[in-house]
């Protein structure tokens, strides 16, 4: 129906894995009309909460972090039940919890990232795992990202965030690279002694390219695709054919995709074929029975007439699902 032969990149028998999720939430102060930008203030908070609610990189975040699991609905229940109690408690301070990225004209990026973490793999299954992953999370990615303004904008995020950024592609790159500046990274568990590091299992796969999505809807989606993606890529996937036949023609198709992603509602995904991407993930949804995010949030937007500012994403976390 859709032209691209899932056979080629999926098993029949699903690997044993664990996932977790980290998703960055927006602190905003409800009094001042402005983000958090103390510290101090956000740590207090933090010690009535549990371990797994910390803060992020800049004052404003706050990371909600699932623990690793076996199924996707133990994660989605975790994260969304974080988040209320999150919401609450910083609420009592006056302070808003808002899972949205690039409010306040772009100037906050949260992401939320998937951790996929596979039982007796070695290093390169994981890479050979983690290109099969590649194109499904960009298709992904591009189809559920936040519309903010009009209909072709896209993630600032993605292209301008300094934290992430185009993994390398082969093998050797990508293991030694070993950091987490990347859409798709692998990490090693680091155990140091007298300054040197030990490298110990469990090891990971860490996806960067995702926005944290406004509906919940998007963020279910998310969690199941990529789950079902990475329980059932397989190790002779036709991304990792290219790398080893044409590396030059697999890294000209990934910076194609990037560029028509900034451009474009649905960019092409030029790693799967030229295939739209909201094609990709309803087949995703279809091959392994999960609901598709029919409504972008730009849409859910017009249905409830709400802006783009902060009481519309308020709106978004109270009926979009979130709370």
């Amino acid at each position: 129906m859709y032209g691209l032969d899932l056979d080629e990149w999926f098993e029949k028998k699903p690997h044993k894995m664990k996932m977790g999720v980290e998703l960055e939430m927006t602190l905003y102060d409800l009094q001042r009309k402005d983000l958090v930008q103390q510290n101090s203030f956000v740590l207090e908070i933090l010690e009535d909460l549990p371990r797994e609610i910390w803060k992020d990189y800049y004052p404003y975040q706050l990371e909600i972090r699932s623990n690793p699991h076996s199924n996707p609905d133990d994660i989605i229940r975790e994260i969304q039940e974080f988040y209320r109690i999150a919401r609450r408690k910083f609420a009592e301070n006056g302070i808003a919890v808002i899972p949205a990225t690039g409010i306040l004209d772009g100037q906050v990026f949260c992401g939320m990232h998937v951790h996929v973490s596979y039982k007796d793999a070695d290093e390169e299954t994981y890479w050979r795992r983690a290109m099969g992953i590649y194109p499904f999370a960009l298709s992904i990615a591009d189809h559920t990202k936040n519309f903010e303004i009009d209909l072709i904008h896209t993630s600032k995020r993605l292209l301008e965030s300094r934290h992430i950024g185009r993994p390398p592609l082969s093998f050797s790159a990508f293991i030694r690279s070993g950091t987490k500046y990347t859409d798709i990274a692998y990490r090693q568990r680091e155990n140091g002694e007298g300054g040197r590091v030990r490298m110990e299992r469990p090891t990971t796969i860490e996806i960067r390219v995702f926005d944290t999505p406004s509906l919940f809807s998007h963020f279910k989606f998310i969690v199941e695709a990529m789950y079902h993606v990475a329980r059932y890529i397989k190790d002779s996937n036709p991304f990792v054919s290219l790398i080893e036949n044409n590396i030059r023609a697999a890294n000209n198709a990934v910076d194609m995709t990037r560029l028509l992603m900034e451009h474009q509602r649905y960019g092409v995904n030029k790693i799967l074929r030229g295939k739209l991407n909201a094609d990709v993930c309803r087949m995703i949804a279809e091959r392994f029975k999960i609901d598709f995010p029919n409504e972008t949030q730009f849409e859910y937007r017009e249905r409830m007439n709400l802006n783009a500012d902060i009481n519309g994403f308020l709106v978004l976390a109270l009926k979009g699902g979130w709370d």
